[in-house]
């Protein structure tokens, strides 16, 4: 493959072009973007009640909690 045919945003496949960034939707939306850390904070401190402080994986309420200080 020569470097002429390999140009960005008209190679050979068409592959590489720019996408507008859009506030409202996907993963720049505000709202997605705390479901998802709500979502990782639950998810964390719903592991550490099922696992308890004697594993390693049940030390992460402790880690929970820091991260929300």
């Amino acid at each position: 493959m020569t470097a002429a045919g390999a140009h960005a945003a008209g190679g050979p496949l068409g592959i590489d072009h720019r996408l507008n960034k859009d506030d409202e939707h996907g993963v720049w939306s505000r709202g997605i973007q705390r479901g998802i850390f709500y979502r990782l904070i639950g998810g964390s401190v719903a592991g550490a009640l099922v696992e308890g402080t004697e594993t390693r994986f049940g030390l992460t309420l402790s880690m929970v909690d820091r991260s929300i200080r």
